[in-house]
């Protein structure tokens, strides 16, 4: 989860964010927040809450009001902090992570102490207003022609060379070429679905789709709307499972 703000040079902005005890124990629950830097690694993006960089200097800014508490079960307490943001402060992205820390609980069973540890964070998501430079395109919108059973990954490779952030929206649709029936969206189906390209990185993503035919042919399409730009790929598939293929043989 994360927060998407937008600072002036100058400014002090007041946020919040909320801890639950949503455990299904007696014990309360005494946690402390921390603030950490936030950055990605590779194109998968894997979390990182440790590098320093010119993007996360916000966390030299921001100043928790309330770090700790208790919660009884079910309890929930607003933690509020402020950023301070410097005059001189660099325009575009500025990323953090608010991480709630657990202490060990004293749950116990047959007599053996269980010292459980729990961590979340909450992410900030900043831009600094000025001269935000934007500058995202769609390196691959991809999707297989074949598979081997009933479910397709389609793939993109979006990169961002601007300043700040960046949401990429998708939608899909796939439908039945036989039938003629539309497999998705259904009537609950989310059709969009955004994510965000952290500046001077490449990302990969993937939409995994399952509960298709077992053998026949579909219509696959992905629209990708970033960078001001709209990319849309539509392929046929053939899904052939490996004992068709065998009886074929």
């Amino acid at each position: 989860m994360g927060q998407q703000i937008f600072l002036n040079p100058g400014e002090i902005y007041h946020g919040s964010i909320n801890v639950v005890n949503l455990s299904s124990s007696v014990d309360d629950l005494s946690y402390q927040v921390n603030i950490l830097p936030y950055s990605v690694v590779g194109s998968e993006y894997s979390a990182n809450f440790l590098a320093r960089s010119s993007y996360n200097e916000i966390i030299d800014w921001i100043n928790i009001e309330n770090p700790t508490g208790v919660l009884s079960p079910n309890e929930s307490k607003t933690v509020n902090y402020t950023i301070t943001v410097p005059e001189d402060a660099a325009p575009g992205g500025q990323y953090a992570s608010l991480s709630v820390l657990s202490e060990p609980s004293n749950n116990s069973s047959n007599g053996l102490s269980i010292g459980n540890v729990y961590e979340i964070a909450s992410l900030i998501y900043a831009n600094v207003a000025g001269d935000i430079h934007r500058e995202g395109s769609v390196l691959e919108n991809s999707i297989p022609s074949f598979s081997v059973n009933n479910s397709i990954k389609v793939t993109a490779i979006l990169d961002n060379k601007g300043n700040t952030h960046e949401d990429a929206i998708f939608s899909f649709n796939i439908s039945n070429t036989i039938t003629g029936e539309t497999i998705f969206p259904k009537a609950n189906d989310n059709t969009r679905y955004s994510e965000i390209i952290m500046p001077d990185t490449t990302r990969e993503i993937s939409h995994d789709f399952t509960d298709l035919p077992m053998a026949g042919v579909v219509k696959i399409s992905q629209t990708i709307n970033y960078g001001g730009e709209v990319s849309t790929t539509e392929q046929t598939v053939v899904i052939c499972p490996i004992w068709l293929m065998t009886l074929a043989a």
